[in-house]
């Protein structure tokens, strides 16, 4: 396999570049749930500081976010340590005029939060500014181990690796997502890690060994104790250690077994999590709908998959890529029909290619590793079904640990449609698109609907 080319730094700088310019221009707290994040990391951090009355504080503002699994939120300590932000916590108003009704830039109230007022709000901003830039980091991670994934994928393919590299990196909402306060990026990071671990595992010479199993299994653990939706993730390695196994010969016992410590490891980590919820909660898994009722809109009746793809799957699409802040700013109505036309196309063009590398696979083992992005795609888009079954949660964001998958599937079939000699091309062509579409974002959208600088 050909060194991973050195100009491939481009895409990463421009990633870092589009969320940097989100993460200034966006006002505080106006991503999701970010108010709810910023108070939930201050809540570890006090906790590692034994500040018991800030603790107490912070959890009770961070109100649903309290369930989410810890690795993200303590990550961003060394932030809060940094700026030196030890509360009180103080939060601007809530505009009474502010409804989360999406329109375009200048066409409603799109700030949720009134102006920062007065030295504590302030303090609380520079702190979250500071969270914000962790998580860029976090999504630069995600992005460096994304291209690296693609690049296993394709088996060193320049033109796939680069537009997957670009579809995945520069889509502006991802963007804004690093750029905000939000545990979706560390999840994205160590999904992307799981699943280049196991291509490599699957491509390796010799069979997968038990202390490769375990370590799959426990980073698994460790992309649940990001997000839980992440804990998916063990399935996919489990099936893929079994059938991988098989392909090397193995005999029935033997992949049983890898299978077991893979899945294993997962849940023997996660265990005191799950302690955790059901002592304080009575519910382990938190699938219990009463506990979500004080903080998030619950539904009166269940959504069943084929009430969602009917009423809720063209605003869960739309904010995959290009829904923004407290879901009140968004494109031109016209360009979603664009967005629309353009993921019809790619969709059944990635579907055509992934058959197709499956035809084109030389055997069982690389037909696995082909399938390895779409078994986790289908896995997470499953549990964020399971999720928005009962919470109106139908947002894109909440699929982004499986973009992955989706980039390389949509790049894929792009590329079915350029000759051989036209590839590299396309795919920088692609990369200028994407770039003026971010530039679009932020200049032409956000900027106008904001008009903010930073403190």
């Amino acid at each position: 396999m050909r060194r991973f080319p050195v100009w491939w730094v481009l895409v990463p700088l421009l990633f870092l570049l589009g969320s940097a310019a989100m993460a200034v221009l966006m006002p505080p707290y106006e991503n999701p749930d970010e108010l709810r994040h910023f108070s939930y990391a201050v809540y570890w951090e006090a906790k590692l500081e034994r500040n018991h009355s800030l603790a107490h504080i912070a959890r009770i503002y961070s109100r649903q976010e309290r369930y989410q699994t810890p690795l993200y939120y303590l990550s961003l300590a060394p932030a809060i340590w940094l700026t030196g932000y030890r509360g009180p916590l103080d939060f601007p108003h809530i505009d009474p005029d502010f409804r989360c009704e999406p329109q375009p830039p200048g066409q409603t109230i799109h700030r949720r939060y009134q102006p920062l007022q007065g030295k504590n709000q302030i303090a609380g901003a520079r702190a979250m500014y500071a969270m914000r830039a962790a998580s860029v980091l976090w999504g630069m991670a995600a992005v460096l181990l994304g291209m690296a994934l693609f690049w296993e994928l394709s088996r060193g393919d320049t033109a796939l690796t680069l537009a997957a590299s670009a579809i995945w990196s520069l889509n502006p909402r991802w963007l804004e997502t690093c750029s905000s306060v939000s545990n979706d990026v560390a999840a994205t990071a160590l999904a992307a890690l799981v699943l280049l671990l196991l291509a490599r595992t699957l491509r390796a010479d010799r069979p997968p060994t038990m202390a490769r199993a375990a370590l799959l299994g426990g980073l698994c653990a460790l992309a649940a104790y990001s997000k839980m939706n992440a804990a998916g993730l063990a399935g996919v390695a489990a099936g893929a250690l079994f059938l991988g196994g098989r392909t090397y010969g193995l005999p029935w016992s033997r992949c049983l077994a890898l299978a077991a410590t893979a899945a294993l490891c997962t849940m023997a980590l996660l265990v005191p999590w799950l302690v955790r919820n059901y002592s304080q909660f009575g519910d382990a898994l938190l699938l219990n709908r009463a506990l979500w009722e004080p903080y998030v809109a619950t539904r009166a009746v269940t959504m069943y998959p084929w009430d969602f793809f009917r009423e809720e799957f063209g605003g869960f699409r739309w904010s995959y890529y290009a829904v923004y802040g407290q879901f009140a700013l968004i494109m031109p109505r016209t360009a979603y029909r664009i967005l629309d036309t353009a993921l019809l196309v790619t969709g059944l063009l990635g579907l055509i290619f992934w058959i197709r590398q499956l035809w084109r696979s030389p055997d069982m083992r690389e037909r696995l590793v082909q399938s390895l992005a779409p078994a986790w795609l289908l896995l997470a888009f499953a549990a964020f079904l399971s999720y928005n079954s009962g919470i109106m949660a139908s947002q894109g964001r909440l699929i982004f640990p499986a973009g992955l998958a989706i980039a390389f599937l949509q790049a894929g079939g792009l590329m079915l449609l350029a000759p051989r000699a036209w590839q590299k091309t396309a795919a920088w062509s692609l990369v200028l698109i994407l770039l003026a579409w971010d530039y679009y974002i932020i200049k032409d959208v956000m900027w106008q609907a904001f008009q903010y600088l930073p403190i």
